[in-house]
């Protein structure tokens, strides 16, 4: 696997999750090198997201991308972040990260292991 391009559109999330890295230790869950930061049934519910994009591993985290722009990360034990093209209502936003192009179109927080 690979890492997510550095490109502008990328910029903030690399950041948070450069952060958020820890080189792997014995014992732990490697990642390609780090500590997988989401639980691996989650990583399945990604790739069912995108089955044809590629898995990047980006220093722990699983992102898929589309021409080397993040649209997809997974996290914790039930957290999946998605790049949509437009905000959805209030009701299905938990919380949205601003867009780093300034363009409107952040990553949307959800929570698709939830009950």
């Amino acid at each position: 696997m690979t890492q997510l391009p550095d490109l502008p559109q990328n910029s903030e999330l690399l950041s948070l999750l450069r952060r958020w890295g820890v080189p792997h230790k014995p014992g732990g869950c490697d990642y390609e090198g780090w500590e997988l930061h989401t639980h691996p049934d989650l990583v399945t519910r990604l790739v069912d997201l995108a089955p044809t994009w590629p898995v990047l591993a980006t220093f722990g985290v699983p992102v898929i991308a589309a021409k080397g722009i993040a649209a997809a990360v997974a996290r914790g034990t039930d957290t999946l972040l998605v790049r949509l093209p437009e905000a959805p209502t209030a009701s299905l936003a938990r919380q949205t990260l601003p867009a780093p192009d300034g363009s409107g179109r952040g990553l949307v927080l959800a929570r698709p292991m939830a009950g």
